[in-house]
């Protein structure tokens, strides 16, 4: 099942039986969720992290007041960061269709339960791009589409024709290889991507040695005539595991840990300062304020990480999209026009192919000094494209003056645009739900902030201090979720532009051929007065002979003006269906646009949301502080 779900009903059963102890005996099939599996994960977060939430604020209300004022809404954060991972829970069983619920919950083998939750989980199943979860989506969005892309095909020139096919060939193959051994489970790291630096081919490799075409990816199809198709589908599927590996240019795993834990530790360490500050023995502190400090500790510890965690997993999403569309975008960067363009000008056929080749030879050999000189460009260089990142330079580069190239790159990137839409409503969800969360959080304690007669010390309380704590880095990580779509949006754009650069070009190239195509015509017709007259000063005058040389040369100027003609048509195509695709791309962008909390993301709202955050935190200064605030005022009056 392919749609995409949203069940209130199930959102509002399974966000109760998770926040209710002994929740999980009021679910279908208990086992499913772990609840009745005695491993440590279901015993720390299905029941031991639910009783801790309600010992917590049972102690904190047991505590006396002089105990209450140390902690003071200390229990405010830790029942934030646990619901949103409940709601987090709930989401997932909410964006299951009738038929996928149905099916996890009449599941009773728990390997096959536990490999349903790896893949339904953001972290396991879409984070770390598990083979099984790429395909599946990669699949639902052609279907969605209504798209074959199994049977759509980029078509690679004959790497035998020059080192500059070689060159493309050696690319496409790299890309390909590479993502057929990550495929199979090998290390894959970031020297062996396609995006390092270091990753580049050797431009002198002799294009008519055998040896380097022998090994090729199995994603290339060898045709007859000596050319290479590769499927939409494999194409798409080798730059999302591509992006997906990339992701060491956000933050590794090991440093998004050790920030997460110290915030979690600062959060923790809160009310220990605030005991500090106090100056009281320990001994005067009533039992139940320990009982509290253990679980709140226990629950930030657990989910703070988890919280944090998951919005990393929100802008890595988002980057991933916007790696996606910046190889798309690299793809068919604008180069001058090299060979292998313009022998893929004939590909309808190999014979026709074999028949051109030998013709226009012949003919642009009569027309010597017509043909202009044509500007080899190296694959795999900076010269070639309008790329300021590096790290895509050695991308192979598609020929738009193909009409089936360029409707298989609008395809993959439709494919690309719908890729993962379920998983991208649940981030959406969860998105929403975090801020709603915070907001309130920060409004609650402004409210409290202003209704205060001191001020000073509210801003002092440990809850204060936490949720201050909390909302500055959930605001960070919104600043860079709408930065990451903000660039996506603008990737976007780029495709529209480097398209429009494609028309305008192949339109100049129409044109040329047509005044070339005139002078080559011209020049065979020449050609064919001089044999005439030839024929007749060497006393070749007789009908016979004189007709058949007419015969020929007419044959030959026929066969010319034909293959001319389908160069000439095939350009013209290739101008159409570019035209057609740029205002599909602009209605796409249109309606596709990256959102951030139903906002259309880009530059100005970044800059909007940073300076309201940055006023906002001035407000709260110069409430907190009355010096500031002295100072504050003063300034405004003078």
């Amino acid at each position: 099942d392919i749609a995409i779900n949203f069940d209130v009903s199930v959102f509002l059963h399974q966000l109760f039986v998770h926040m209710v102890p002994g929740g999980g005996f009021l679910i279908k099939n208990s086992s499913a969720q772990q609840f009745l599996n005695l491993n440590k994960f279901a015993v720390i977060y299905n029941w031991l992290s639910v009783f801790a939430l309600y010992l917590m604020i049972i102690s904190y209300f047991n505590c006396p007041s002089e105990d209450q004022d140390v902690v003071y809404l200390g229990y405010l954060v830790p029942i934030v960061l646990l619901t949103q991972h409940k709601i987090t829970i709930a989401v997932k069983y909410a964006c299951l269709s009738p038929t996928e619920l149905d099916r996890f919950f009449s599941e009773t083998n728990d390997s096959v339960t536990f490999l349903y939750q790896v893949q339904m989980q953001l972290l396991t199943g879409w984070y770390y791009q598990r083979e099984d979860v790429i395909n599946f989506e990669l699949g639902a969005a052609a279907v969605r589409l209504g798209a074959k892309i199994n049977q759509m095909y980029f078509m690679v020139p004959d790497p035998t024709l020059s080192k500059v096919t070689m060159n493309q060939f050696k690319s496409w193959n790299t890309l390909l290889s590479w993502n057929s051994s990550s495929s199979n489970g090998e290390n894959t790291t970031a020297t062996s991507s396609p995006l390092n630096d270091d990753n580049h081919f050797d431009c002198e490799t002799n294009p008519n040695s055998s040896n380097s075409i022998l090994e090729c990816a199995p994603q290339l199809r060898r045709q007859e005539d000596g050319s290479y198709l590769i499927s939409v589908y494999d194409f798409t599927l080798a730059i999302i595991k591509l992006a997906g590996s990339s992701r060491f240019s956000l933050l590794s795993n090991n440093t998004l840990m050790y920030i997460v834990q110290t915030i979690s530790m600062l959060i923790i360490s809160v009310p220990y300062f605030q005991m500090a500050y106090a100056g009281r023995a320990l001994s005067s502190y009533s039992p139940w304020f320990f009982v509290f400090l253990l679980f709140s500790g226990a629950i930030v510890g657990t989910y703070g990480p988890i919280f944090f965690s998951i919005f990393f997993v929100v802008i890595f999403d988002v980057k991933r999209q916007q790696t996606i569309n910046k190889i798309l975008r690299n793809i068919i960067r604008l180069t001058d026009l090299d060979p292998e363009c313009r022998d893929m000008l004939l590909t309808e056929n190999m014979k026709c192919k074999a028949l051109a080749k030998e013709n226009v030879r012949a003919v642009l050999s009569m027309c010597e000094g017509l043909e202009q000189k044509i500007v080899i460009v190296e694959a795999g260089t900076k010269d070639e494209g309008a790329s300021s990142d590096s790290r895509y330079d050695h991308l192979p580069r598609l020929c738009f003056s193909s009409s089936q190239n360029i409707l298989s790159w609008m395809h993959a990137r439709c494919i690309v645009q719908n890729f993962g839409l379920r998983f991208r409503k649940r981030i959406d969800i969860y998105t929403f739900c975090s801020v709603v969360l915070q907001v309130f959080l920060l409004a609650f304690q402004f409210l409290m902030l202003i209704l205060a007669d001191d001020r000073t010390q509210v801003a002092l309380q440990c809850g204060f201090i936490q949720v201050l704590f909390s909302v500055t880095l959930s605001l960070l990580f919104l600043m860079a979720l709408l930065n990451a779509a903000s660039n996506v949006n603008e990737t976007y754009i780029q495709h529209k532009n480097a398209l429009s650069e494609h028309g305008l070009r192949l339109r100049n190239l129409v044109m040329e051929k047509q005044l070339k195509d005139m002078s080559i015509l011209t020049s065979s017709q020449l050609f064919s007065e001089e044999t005439r007259q030839s024929c007749a000063l060497n006393g070749r005058d007789d009908d016979s002979n004189v007709k058949e040389t007419n015969e020929d040369l007419i044959l030959q100027e026929k066969e010319v003006s034909q293959l001319l003609s389908m160069e000439l048509n095939h350009l013209q195509s290739a101008v159409e269906t570019v035209e057609s695709c740029v205002l599909k791309v602009e209605s796409n962008n249109r309606e596709g646009a990256c959102k951030v909390l139903g906002f259309i993301a880009d530059d100005a709202l970044t800059q909007y949301v940073a300076s309201s955050m940055v006023s906002f935190y001035v407000v709260m200064l110069s409430l907190s502080i009355p010096a500031v605030s002295n100072i504050f005022t003063t300034a405004y009056a003078a």
